[in-house]
């Protein structure tokens, strides 16, 4: 699967410089795909960064309690995904590097998959927008 992450500094005279970057996806806490690294990046004033990685996870084994719970996703049409995204975060102000926090982004994204009962089914290679804003934390 593809996902689109951007981020905005809406800071007037500080650089952001974000390194370390992973994400991943979990259905039901359970993490689902291999972490994929974002590349390193220096975010100018009032500009937009957007990565798109693709977030990859075959034969996945999944615990037997949680089984139940994805049919019951699966026949409902919807998978419920969290997006996790950690790495560092710096700011910089003209030639000057300072502080360093762990950046924690957490995205919910609800895929709609169709449904068994109206015969409707996913398919691979259809563009889902979810546009939906993110939890973000940052500690010390």
């Amino acid at each position: 699967m593809q996902v689109t992450l951007s981020a905005k500094n809406p800071n007037i005279n500080y650089e952001i410089f974000i390194e370390k970057l992973e994400a991943r996806a979990f259905y039901q806490n359970q993490q689902i795909t291999v972490a994929a690294e974002l590349p390193t990046n220096y975010i100018s004033p009032k500009t937009v960064n957007v990565w798109t990685p693709f977030l990859y996870g075959n034969d996945v084994l999944i615990p037997p309690h949680e089984a139940a719970n994805l049919i019951v996703d699966l026949n409902a049409g919807n998978l419920p995904l969290e997006i996790k995204v950690d790495g560092s975060l710096k700011w910089k102000v003209s030639s000057f590097t300072f502080g360093k926090y762990r950046l924690m982004v957490n995205c919910l994204a609800d895929i709609p998959l169709g449904s068994q009962v109206n015969g409707t089914n996913f398919e691979s290679g259809v563009k889902y927008v979810l546009d939906q804003p993110c939890k973000l934390r940052f500690e010390n």
